[in-house]
């Protein structure tokens, strides 16, 4: 029996103070937080997820790597394995490089998961130290799997080998 469960929490907080600078008594006061938590349960409700695919990685210098989210393979503990989604609940991609080393995300090919992306004509970069999230909290027909909307392609953009760990949550 195999359980799947998975929880996403971003948060960002800010304070701003302005002051006019002819009128001291004239300031401006912005404080806020912007909290996003999402948990996607085992299973196959409208919310959950029974499929998790997670790898860590590096792109050889000056090249791309191809996920295709109905043909996923791997290994654990010398066991190959391959992943067929048919939906996606969310992505993530942590650019763990430290320095150099843009990752272009690209959906745009003729199959390209580019549906949640609103189909962009090129990629999304994204630079070291950074992270790409794109999540729903409920089905959306833009985030079904099939033929036609499937691939997400990672290129190295100064050809400097990055690294990356990448999380795909969803539904076989």
């Amino acid at each position: 029996m195999s359980v799947t469960s998975a929880i996403i929490n971003f948060e960002t907080s800010w304070s701003q103070k302005s002051t006019e600078d002819s009128n001291s008594d004239n300031t401006i006061l912005d404080s806020g937080k912007i909290k996003y938590q999402q948990e996607y349960p085992s299973g196959v409700p409208a919310s959950g997820i029974d499929l998790i695919f997670h790898e860590s990685a590096s792109i050889v210098s000056g090249s791309s790597v191809s996920y295709d989210l109905q043909n996923l393979t791997g290994t654990i503990f010398d066991n190959s394995f391959t992943k067929t989604f048919s939906k996606i609940k969310s992505i993530t991609l942590n650019n763990t490089a430290d320095v150099s080393g843009d990752i272009d995300f690209d959906v745009s090919s003729a199959s390209g998961f580019g549906l949640p992306f609103g189909n962009p004509a090129t990629g999304i970069n994204i630079a070291p130290n950074s992270v790409l999230y794109i999540g729903t909290k409920v089905n959306s027909a833009n985030y079904v799997v099939d033929s036609s909307n499937k691939q997400i392609l990672l290129t190295d953009v100064n050809s400097t080998a990055p690294s990356y760990e990448i999380v795909i949550l969803g539904n076989a």
